[in-house]
């Protein structure tokens, strides 16, 4: 009868989309997801019943169907399925509504909300259909069952669709919320069934808990439920969740390459990048690597591949074969997982990179043209040196010519546009003319594999036809020189030429001897030059000379680095001496002259003092500490008015004496 039923319901979900004229997908839209399905309850008779489904997507639609065996099935998405739902009911008590509302980003839930439910026998059967442009999906049937005295509603959730890589630790919970003020206990069963259909669900044995761990060894499709009994006063009451699919795929690993097909001469190399995409880029949480290995084969069988010693990374440079010759290149790419599961693009399809060499050597050019300064009327020489040339091109453009559109350079022939010789040779001679001054040329060089390289442009400077000047020589450098901080130094320098032209100079100094780091100096522009002299270190000079006739100049020539020292100047031990003699006269000098007379009288008084002493020790000058000094004079003063007391001392006694 339930099967029958769950048949019914699908023929009228079917009915009720065609004629709402949705499809199977639409551009811009996905098929709405199932989040959570409705779970079968079992109720107190005439108390509320509700029912939930939760869905994800854009511009949802939601449509209930219950079908009572046997009084029929019923359109809820209609007035008039309602009104007969209601109307089994023979006391009107029975109310039936529904409600949708937004319960997250881009996630919705609905609810049939059945008032007052009877008894039926075999339950009411309900299914919800959410739908948009995209498409549609149903859920499984959940039934509303009564018994006397069950408990109140308990909430019930368990994810619907789950889509995992294989090897992922998974835990799905049957979550069960009782009503806050049931004191129950709940008893679980988990089953699985091969297609989803409860009715070939089969019982996990010892999985009676509220959580299963699922098997990820293996990808495909699985199916999962939980049933459940709410133990109340000794008494289960019967609940069933809806049926979790779960998708277990392996990563796809998706590898492109920088180049699919690649032409090599002799010699020649290219670097192949693999690019890797692991599909979907959620399946790289956690830690995981990603490791390269590079093979090669004579076909495009992956299988039959060589591995590449080595090559271990995500590049690989492959060099044209000394023959013609055709490689196939594969990157085998393995993605590890946090969980140590591995995953490969290994396959016989796996795309591959092509390598053709034609074991031919394209030309390669070692020395470029370089610009040329002539004379008016004369030959102008451009030339190119390469290797493994076949043949040459030469072309003239004039300035500007690359800026301008369409680009036209000249394709120079022997014979015209002035060229002399050489214009489908490696050197090539034009005449020099004011037409063609600042033109640009430059040569393509064609290889025996037909292909060419392209020079890089060389100017030519047409100059009028008068006297060139020669370049300078030095024939005199400047010198080195170590002198006393205020000590007049001069460099100069000697230079010469052939032609009679004016020899200009331009002194430059530096901090080291590097030529990069010089800097001119100003007004030193004469063959000789001092140097600032006022402070001691180190400075390094050098000279650039030119040689100018009328209009025209050659060079600079630079000279080589003079090294100019000047350090402080050194006082000598002798000068310190001569200095404090002099002191010592100068203060013998200053004494009063009755210090002579004394010194006849008491001799012993001019052996004691201060000056003898200081004689005898050289000592700083004056100038150097004057407080000493200072102090020496006082002490000879003083010693000089202890003599005079002493000598006028005697002569009073020696006069009383006489007197007596």
């Amino acid at each position: 009868m339930k099967k029958i039923s769950v048949i019914l319901a699908f023929v009228m979900v079917l009915s009720l989309f065609a004629a709402l004229g949705f499809t199977v997908s639409a551009a811009g839209e996905e098929v709405p997801k199932l989040v959570h399905e409705p779970a079968t309850i079992t109720v107190n008779q005439g108390s509320k019943a509700v029912l939930k489904t939760v869905a994800s997507g854009k511009n949802l639609h939601f449509s209930w169907i219950a079908t009572v065996d046997p009084k029929g099935t019923f359109d809820l998405s209609k007035a008039a399925g309602v009104k007969a739902l209601e109307a089994l009911d023979g006391s009107g008590k029975m109310k039936v509504s529904m409600k949708t509302y937004q319960s997250g980003t881009d996630e919705y839930t609905a609810e049939l909300i059945i008032d007052g439910v009877i008894d039926t026998n075999y339950g009411i059967a309900c299914v919800c259909t959410v739908a948009n442009d995209a498409g549609y999906k149903a859920t499984d049937e959940a039934f509303i069952f009564t018994a006397y005295d069950a408990p109140k509603q308990a909430e019930v959730d368990l994810v619907a669709e789950l889509d995992v890589r294989i090897g992922k630790l998974i835990k799905l919970a049957c979550n069960v919320y009782p009503a806050d003020d049931e004191n129950v206990e709940i008893e679980y069963h988990w089953y699985c069934t091969p297609d989803g259909n409860k009715s070939n669900g089969v019982l996990i044995e010892d999985e009676d808990y509220s959580v299963l761990v699922v098997d990820t060894s293996a990808g495909g499709l699985y199916f999962y439920y939980c049933t459940f009994y709410i133990v109340k006063n000794n008494s289960g009451y019967f609940y069933e969740s809806g049926v979790t699919m779960i998708r277990l795929h392996e990563p796809e690993i998706e590898v492109t390459y920088s180049e699919s097909d690649v032409t090599l001469d002799i010699g020649q190399s290219k670097t192949l990048k693999a690019n890797v995409a692991i599909n979907p880029e959620k399946d790289k949480e956690g830690d995981y690597s990603i490791d390269y290995q590079w093979y090669k084969g004579n076909n495009n069988i992956v299988g039959t591949f060589t591995k590449i010693k080595g090559a271990n990374t995500d590049t690989l440079e492959v060099t044209g074969a000394e023959s013609a010759a055709k490689v196939y290149y594969f990157c085998e790419v393995t993605f590890t997982t946090m969980e140590s599961h591995t995953f490969s693009n290994m396959s016989s399809d796996a795309p591959i990179v092509v390598v053709r060499s034609t074991g031919e050597k394209n030309a390669e050019i070692t020395q470029m043209p370089k610009d040329v300064k002539v004379k008016e009327n004369e030959t102008a020489t451009f030339s190119v040196k390469a290797v493994n040339a076949k043949s040459y091109e030469w072309y003239m453009d004039k300035p500007g010519g690359k800026t301008e559109k369409p680009f036209k350079p000249v394709k120079l022939e022997n014979g015209k546009n002035g060229v002399v010789s050489g214009a489908d040779g490696s050197t090539l001679k034009i005449k020099a003319s004011k037409d063609i001054d600042g033109y640009f040329f430059y040569c393509s060089v064609y290889g025996s594999n037909g292909k060419y390289v392209t020079s890089t442009a060389a100017t030519l400077e047409v100059i009028p036809d008068v006297k060139l000047p020669v370049q300078p020589t030095i024939t005199e450098q400047p010198k080195s020189v170590t002198a006393t901080v205020g000590e007049d130094v001069k460099l100069s320098i000697k230079g010469a030429n052939t032609d009679g032209g004016t020899l200009v100079y331009r002194w430059y100094i530096s901090d080291t001897d590097n030529y990069p780091d010089i800097r001119a100096i100003d007004d030193a522009e004469e063959a000789e030059y001092s140097p600032d002299n006022k402070a001691a270190g180190v400075k390094y000079y050098c000279c650039a000379v030119w040689n100018v006739l009328g209009e025209y100049e050659d060079g600079p020539v630079y000279s080589d680095f003079a090294k100019v020292e000047f350090k402080e100047a050194e006082t000598t031990p002798e000068q310190t001496e001569t200095n404090t003699e002099t002191e010592t006269e100068t203060e013998e000098t200053t004494k009063p002259a009755e210090s002579e007379t004394e010194t006849e009288t008491e001799p012993a008084a001019t052996e004691s003092a201060p000056a003898t002493d200081t004689e005898k020790t050289p000592g700083p000058t004056t100038n150097d500490n004057p407080n000493k000094t200072l102090l020496i004079v006082l002490c000879v003063i003083i010693c000089v008015l202890v003599t005079a007391l002493i000598v006028i001392g005697i002569v009073v006694l020696v006069k009383s004496g006489k007197k007596k």
